[in-house]
């Protein structure tokens, strides 16, 4: 994909050697560094209310670890607000949610994206329970499939706040990335989002500072 058709959301594509590419490629580094000692093959990206810029977050995060060779494979289970179907020009049906309710295999909801090592599984049809259905013993059984087969799964997961659907995504990876937007996220949502990952158990691997005003 050119630069001049490469959508918004895809900066490490907008421009490759921009300061915000390099930053992407840092996140990589230090979350590489901090899961040295541990597995972490299954990520998840979240936050604690929409329009923090977690997607944006997953999508990049995913470009730079499929640009340092790793296979990878990006995850859209925010099953009430999906979109990185329309980023990645992928179809939306036959995802996620087909998969969980057994109505198609693994692989069949795997898709090839026009970035080399680089996978989509999109959300499928939206669920009228998506909390119910992403409660399935099927999404680890998912997860536990494809460590074999991809270096890095990174899921972008519904916002940590506003519905039970995060939560139940988080406990059933290795770790989660909180993405934060710079000067409106309120401390005591970003207190709350942080205790209710440590209840939940699962590793708070780090958080990004999204749409801080620095120049790419």
């Amino acid at each position: 994909m050119s630069k001049s058709t490469a959508k918004p959301a895809l900066l490490m594509e907008l421009n490759p050697l921009s300061q915000i590419s390099e930053i992407y490629h840092s996140l990589r580094s230090n979350i590489e560094f901090s899961t040295a000692k541990q597995e972490a093959r299954v990520l998840a990206l979240t936050s604690s209310h929409r329009g923090e810029g977690k997607t944006t977050t997953a999508v990049n995060l995913a470009l730079a670890y499929s640009r340092s060779g790793k296979k990878v494979l990006l995850v859209d289970a925010d099953l009430r607000n999906p979109s990185l179907h329309s980023i990645l020009d992928q179809p939306r049906r036959e995802g996620l949610s087909n998969y969980l309710l057994d109505q198609s295999a693994i692989w069949d909801v795997i898709k090839e994206t026009s970035y080399p090592n680089l996978h989509v599984i999109t959300s499928g049809a939206l669920p009228a329970n998506p909390t119910e259905l992403l409660s399935s013993k099927n999404l680890s059984e998912l997860f536990k499939e494809l460590k074999g087969t991809f270096d890095r799964i990174i899921v972008d997961s519904p916002p940590l706040l506003s519905a039970a659907d995060s939560q139940i995504l988080a406990s059933s990876t290795d770790g989660v990335v909180l993405v934060i937007e710079y000067a409106k996220t309120p401390r005591a949502q970003i207190q709350k989002a942080a205790k209710t990952l440590e209840h939940i158990g699962t590793p708070l691997l780090g958080t990004v500072i999204n749409k801080s005003k620095r120049k790419i």
